[in-house]
């Protein structure tokens, strides 16, 4: 059966809106302003449940079980570069005082007196990451790419990269079942059905409050500057 909305393992704790954590369920860090209005132990999570649907997504294999690649696995081309930077590089969110007071996280100013903020969303710098993984992968290709960095800072955004990913999918820990079509662990089948949360409508949600004026970055080679 797979997981539907009024399941309780849909709803982790961020899925919240207005909700409030008390006792020893939950500690977050949180900004002056927060300190100001409650304790640690008594913080109102992100507004994010407006952003918060599902849907039964049947997941592909490509070639590896047999099928067509789809755009996101094919071999590198201007259609493949295209539709994986589609899927995250417009730019990071900007968001309201009163929002940016209400973070479990704090957050900067875009323009320090002018009370509108930044913001980026996981899943987008997620995708860059495993994007940024992708080209490495055809060094040749994209040997312009390449030249942005040295190879000491490419080993490291690379290692970032890879460490990161591995704490979002420990983090999601999505427990679909992968079933197996032939005994004793043979022939596993990874065109399985998942309840996900919809990512086109999150996506539309970054597009729509894309920042439009950055501060220069600093301090981490812009790997949250021009995209995330």
């Amino acid at each position: 059966m797979i997981p539907g909305p009024a399941d309780p393992a849909h709803h982790t704790l961020l899925d919240k809106r207005e909700d409030e954590v008390e006792g020893d369920e939950l500690t977050y860090p949180v900004s002056a302003a927060q300190r100001k209005k409650k304790s640690t132990r008594h913080v109102t999570l992100p507004l994010w449940a407006d952003l918060i649907e599902y849907e039964v997504v049947k997941f592909h294999s490509g070639t590896f079980g047999g099928e067509q690649p789809d755009v996101y696995s094919g071999s590198p081309s201007d259609e493949v570069d295209q539709a994986w930077s589609d899927l995250y590089n417009f730019g990071i969110s900007e968001i309201t005082e009163d929002q940016a007071q209400r973070l479990v996280n704090a957050t900067k100013e875009v323009n320090p007196g002018k009370k509108d903020y930044i913001i980026g969303i996981d899943v987008f710098h997620q995708l860059h990451c495993l994007n940024f993984i992708r080209k490495s992968l055809y060094p040749d290709y994209y040997k312009t790419d390449n030249a942005t960095e040295t190879p000491r800072q490419r080993e490291i955004h690379l290692s970032h990269c890879v460490n990161s990913i591995r704490q979002s999918l420990m983090c999601s820990a999505d427990i679909s079942t992968i079933v197996f079509k032939e005994p004793a662990g043979k022939n596993p089948q990874f065109d399985i059905l998942h309840s996900c949360r919809k990512f086109d409508k999150i996506k539309e949600w970054g597009m729509r409050h894309q920042a439009t004026t950055l501060p220069l970055p600093s301090g981490n080679g812009g790997h949250m500057g021009s995209h995330v």
